[in-house]
């Protein structure tokens, strides 16, 4: 950083909070990296927008190649869909159809389209419902796998019989099945790039 970037930047104290810096050259640099590895391995790159919850950084990142983006709560998706996302994925089961009212209207509004998760009869029997309330909304459905953590989706140490049953009421309720969803959070603490292989290994074995 040069001295005149350096002065352009606010005191401590003149920043009303919160307040958010960001490295963009190191930023960018990551995007690109990480799209050129989705590249050469043939597949889409979706980020989450937890990091940084920025309608700018979305579309930086839409801009270097990402393939729509993931959201925790339907607000975050309602606040993404305004500001021009127009695929988006809640990462979170849905428990109430009520929940998903605006983001459906929203999504119907601007034509984007939405994939909600489901790990249970009731979450598929919630977004059918929804989607009853707004049907000109594009909603598909996942299904939630969890691969270790037990802490939401179906259980892979199970009989398989309850992602088969999941899917047959997806069906059922004629709603339109995207996929399976994963998440092995354990990978954050791996520590080195052979231990986070052997856990994306052991997931696909998994799954």
């Amino acid at each position: 950083m040069d001295m005149n970037q350096r002065w352009q930047r606010p005191l401590p104290n003149d920043c009303l909070t919160p307040y958010i810096e960001s490295d963009a050259a190191r930023l960018e640099s990551k995007w690109q990296a990480m799209q050129e590895k989705a590249s050469r391995a043939g597949v889409t790159l979706r980020l989450h927008i937890k990091p940084h919850k920025s309608l700018f950084i979305a579309r930086r990142q839409r801009a270097f190649g990402t393939y729509g983006i993931t959201v925790s709560k339907p607000s975050e998706g309602e606040v993404f869909t305004r500001g021009g996302e127009r695929d988006i994925l809640l990462a979170y089961p849905v428990i109430c159809a009520a929940s998903l009212a605006t983001l459906l209207q929203l999504a119907a509004q601007h034509q984007a389209k939405v994939t909600l998760i489901a790990d249970t009869q009731h979450g598929v029997a919630a977004i059918a419902d929804a989607q009853r309330q707004q049907p000109d909304a594009d909603v598909a459905v996942a299904i939630k796998v969890d691969v270790v953590l037990r802490c939401i989706g179906v259980a892979t140490h199970r009989d398989d019989a309850v992602e088969v049953e999941l899917a047959q009421a997806i069906q059922a309720a004629q709603l339109h099945f995207a996929r399976l969803v994963l998440h092995a959070g354990h990978a954050y603490d791996a520590g080195n790039p052979e231990a986070i292989a052997k856990i994306a290994l052991e997931e696909a074995r998994l799954i």
